[in-house]
């Protein structure tokens, strides 16, 4: 290879020229010499695009261009951007064009029409220019570099340890000007001592001469400055040898390191109280390597999971994680996907209890060594208030829905006997001024039972609403005391609709208000009786029985029954299965609210024309099970 040739199979050019033949020419020229076309542009931003996007070793730059820009433009905006070569194109020979390229410091000018050999000679030099410029650059950068991150302090002492050189950071450190200190023993100059016991300590310098060996960084040690300061430092020890290799002197150097001392001193107090905290911290921390195995552990990681700090190192994280979604949060950082993570998990302790918490993972390296910590915080109580909370809200919704339902009900059945009073008024004042006195009458009887209607409808809907609350202090009461008084209470109505009862032979103890658990029974009793319906043998059963260990408490009779689709509809305010029927429809819904205030539930079991039972819960006394509980 010729002097100043280059690489060519590492030379790439990019083209701007506007006029495709000669565009064309350019490429076949380049192409056939071995050098590598890796584009061609027509236009000035084109140009500075490529020329970016690319990085050529070399561009071959038309000054004129087609467009707002021309190639003396394109050549700045790059040289601003990116150092490339250029050569400029040219067809012209006007002196002041190449004087304005001139501006961009081109590396050459080929005129057109060129010749291969001009181009050949052109690119060769132009590439051995900048290579040799970048070396240039790259040597200059590091002696710069070089020449400002000297820190160290230097002195030089000949062969019997006498200081011959001594730089101005060793200046500064001794308090020794190199003046003074040139012609003294190196010991003078030089006083270090034991960091602990403050005793005198041998210079390198001295092991240099002695051993003839190179002594590497020491520390611990304290220089005693010329005016009594006293700094700690690193220092080290090099002979000087001469063309035969003979010691001829010895360079030390060495550095005050006052303020690493003081970063390790606070970096060791930072540690003591970062400890500290690890180990005094309410929330459990988990210290893993990439592999899950923990390297660390607080005392709170070890009680709240009943294990001992050692047997917790022999584990996994595997081993604590109850629930794989949280473990695949955790290894996304773990692994470095992610640098922080929050999520709740449920934690297995020795006992095989789960411990619910909530996990805020980290990432980071240490050592080379990828760690994740995890801080894990035990959220039973606010799981428990959560759950709390979210029965508190249903309850309101439930609420809410049966308050909207009552408002309608109420509205709605109370308009109705107003209707009738407000037309029938009317009708009165009508029949008075024709003094029709049969028609009057009429008409007050219509008034009355209307305003007789509302006053049930009125006394019902206030009876519920005293349900809200238990109006008696709850008693533990045999639940068959209560049927027998609401069957004295009903005896006269039962004779007279010859309607059988049946009462079971035992009934438990129950923890109620007692007179609103009979107001349920007697409400029950009488719709009973109220849609037997033509059944020749009406009969009516109040019996208990027990489903999965609850006691189920039943009013059952064979009349007309209820068709499945009213099971729930029939404990709405107001509403009536036959329209006809006597009562306003409020007895159900009296039920319900009593039986849910005392913490029970009532339901339906029946299908139209089989009859019907009404099965409700209620409260046992305290410390006992069966009933509602």
């Amino acid at each position: 290879m010729r002097q100043g040739e280059v690489d060519v199979n590492r030379s790439r050019i990019l083209i701007v020229e506007d006029e495709a033949i000669v565009a064309e020419d350019l490429e076949m020229a380049i192409t056939d010499i071995g050098y590598e076309v890796v584009g061609r542009a027509s236009r000035a931003d084109d140009a500075v695009n490529m020329a970016l996007e690319l990085k050529p070793d070399l561009i071959l730059m038309d000054i004129v261009l087609r467009g707002e820009k021309n190639g003396i433009e394109a050549s700045g905006e790059i040289k601003e951007k990116i150092n490339i070569p250029i050569i400029f194109l040219t067809a012209y020979s006007n002196l002041e064009l190449i004087d304005a390229a001139k501006s961009t410091e081109p590396y050459a000018y080929i005129v057109k029409p060129f010749r291969e050999r001009q181009l050949l000679a052109s690119i060769e030099m132009a590439l051995y220019k900048s290579k040799m410029e970048a070396r240039l650059r790259e040597s200059e950068e590091w002696l710069a570099t070089t020449l400002r991150s000297i820190g160290d302090a230097v002195i030089a002492t000949d062969r019997d340890g006498y200081v011959t050189f001594v730089n101005p950071v060793a200046e500064k450190l001794t308090a020794w000007t190199q003046e003074d200190a040139i012609g003294k023993p190196l010991m003078e100059i030089f006083d270090i001592r034991n960091e602990v016991a403050g005793d005198p300590v041998e210079s390198p310098a001295t092991k240099v001469l002695r051993d003839g060996t190179i002594v590497g960084l020491a520390n611990h040690t304290i220089l005693v400055a010329r005016d009594g300061t006293r700094l700690p430092i690193d220092d080290s020890g090099a002979p000087i040898r001469d063309e035969d290799g003979a010691i001829i002197g010895v360079v030390l150097v060495f550095r005050d390191i006052t303020d690493r001392k003081q970063m390790e001193d606070a970096l060791r107090a930072s540690e003591e109280r970062h400890r500290a905290l690890f180990e005094t911290a309410e929330d459990a921390i988990f210290l893993s390597d990439e592999t899950g195995r923990f390297v660390d552990v607080n005392q709170a990681a070890c009680e709240s999971l009943s294990y001992t700090r050692e047997e917790l190192l022999e584990l996994n994280i595997t081993d604590i994680d109850a629930e794989s979604t949280g473990y695949e949060e955790f290894l996304k950082v773990r692994d470095g996907t992610v640098h922080e993570a929050m999520f709740e998990v449920n934690q297995r302790r020795r006992d095989g209890v789960l411990l619910p918490v909530e996990v805020t993972g980290s990432f980071f390296e240490s050592g080379g060594k990828k760690l994740s910590l995890a801080i894990a915080r035990d959220i039973t109580e606010r799981r428990h208030a959560e759950a709390e909370r979210e029965r508190f809200l249903k309850e309101l919704e439930a609420k809410n829905t049966e308050m909207e339902r009552f408002t309608y009900t109420v509205s709605h059945d109370l308009r109705s006997p107003l209707t009738t009073i407000t037309g029938f008024s009317e009708m009165l004042r009508k029949h008075l001024g024709d003094n029709d006195a049969k028609m009057m009458k009429s008409d007050l009887e219509y008034i009355e039972r209307a305003a007789a209607k509302m006053d049930h409808l009125l006394t019902d809907t206030l009876e519920l609403s005293r349900i809200g609350r238990v109006v008696n202090p709850p008693e533990d009461v045999p639940f068959g005391e209560i049927v027998e008084e609401v069957l004295d209470e009903e005896s006269v109505s039962i004779t007279s609709k010859n309607v059988e009862v049946s009462v079971a032979d035992d009934f438990p103890v129950v923890h109620v208000d007692r007179m609103r658990i009979e107001e349920v029974l007697t409400n029950l009793v009488e719709n009973s009786m109220n849609y037997m319906g033509d059944e020749a043998h009406p009969r009516i059963e109040i019996g208990n029985r027990c489903d999965d260990d609850e006691t189920v408490f039943f009013v059952k009779d064979n009349g007309i029954g209820i068709d499945k689709s009213q099971h729930e509809k029939v404990f709405r305010l107001f509403h009536k299965v036959n329209t006809r029927s006597k009562g306003t429809g409020a007895g159900l819904a009296i039920v319900e609210r009593i039986i849910e205030v005392h913490g029970g539930r009532v339901w339906v079991e029946s299908e139209k024309g089989s009859g019907c039972a009404i099965c409700f819960t209620l409260p046992s006394p305290p410390g006992q099970l069966g009933q509602g509980e």
